[in-house]
Parts: C-alpha cells; structure tokens; sequence
C-alpha cells in the first residue's frame, strides 16, 4: 500500500466516523445532569463526542467540553458543575450547534411540552434570547454570529435542584468562586 492510498483510507475512515456523530435531542441533554465523570465520558462517547478538556474557574465550578468526532466539529457540548457545601451539582449546560434545524427541533419541542416562552432583547444575540420556562429545565435559545456563519445555542439549567440551584446562583453573585 503506498503512502497515497494509506492517506485515503484514513480520511474516508475519519469523514465516515464523523458522519456518525449524532445530532444530541433535548432528552440526550437533559440525561446528562445525571451523569458525571466517567459514566458521563462513557455517555458521551456513545453519543459519538470525545472528551476535549476540563477547566477549573475558581474553587467551586468545572466545565467540561466535549467535541463532536470529526475533523471539522459543529457541535460542541460545555458541561458545568458546582461544588456547593462538599457535594457537585450538575447544574448547567450549553450545546452548541451550527445546525439550524436541530435548534429548531429543540425549540419546537418545548413549545410541545408546554414551556412558557419569554423572550429578552439582547444586542449581542441575533434575536435576542429566548427563554423558555419549564417544571425542571429552563432553556435559553440564543444565535450567534461566529464569523460568516450562525451558531446556535442551547443552554439548559436544571431547576431540578430546586433550591440548591438558587444558592448555587447566590454564591455565585455574593463573588463564591
């Protein structure tokens, strides 16, 4: 086999890997806070995204990203846990994607679901933000513009926590991290 026909073999297998990649539906997301640390990398992993990194802002947040497999990713998942009184909570995601049809899917279905929709005018977003409000989710829908091209974001906060959510928030604004 020469150099050439080696070099084909491995970029049909990645662009083939890469066609696997799986768009992430609201209840893929929402199974998430579920999960954490390798259960989560193995879930992911099934979902066809890799583990890219872990950042650490101050003593009590980590997000972890983790990037569709391909060689030109448009789907991006940031995952972030608090660290409140000992325990890590799974409070917060974003899911980017450069896939306007899958952020309508997921818009349409929480309009399904009854979530009551609100909307924040917002210049730095194209449209603004749109909020929709939930029983255990609020989700935010935001565009945004990323050189040529439309980015769209979901970010989900689980209102599931109930009131460690808000002191999650509280620590937050009284500057915790």
């Amino acid at each position: 086999m020469t150099i050439r026909n080696y070099i084909l073999v491995v970029v049909l297998l990645v662009l083939f890997k890469s066609a696997n990649a799986q768009k992430l539906s609201f209840n893929d997301l929402t199974t998430t806070f579920e999960l954490s640390g390798e259960k989560l990398d193995a879930y992911m992993k099934s979902k066809n995204y890799i583990f890219r990194s872990e950042e650490i802002s101050g003593k009590k947040e980590t997000t972890r990203n983790y990037w569709e497999v391909s060689p030109l990713p448009k789907r991006f998942l940031y995952f972030d846990t608090y660290t409140l009184s000992g325990r890590k909570h799974n409070y917060r995601l974003r899911y980017s994607t450069q896939e306007q049809d899958e952020f309508k899917q997921i818009e349409a279905l929480l309009v399904s679901q009854k979530y009551k929709k609100e909307k924040i005018k917002d210049d730095h977003y194209k449209g603004g933000i749109v909020t929709y409000r939930g029983r255990d989710y609020h989700v935010e829908l935001k565009v945004i513009r990323v050189g040529l091209f439309d980015s769209y974001m979901v970010t989900i906060f689980n209102d599931k926590l109930g009131v460690i959510m808000l002191d999650i928030i509280g620590d937050q604004l009284l500057g915790g991290l």
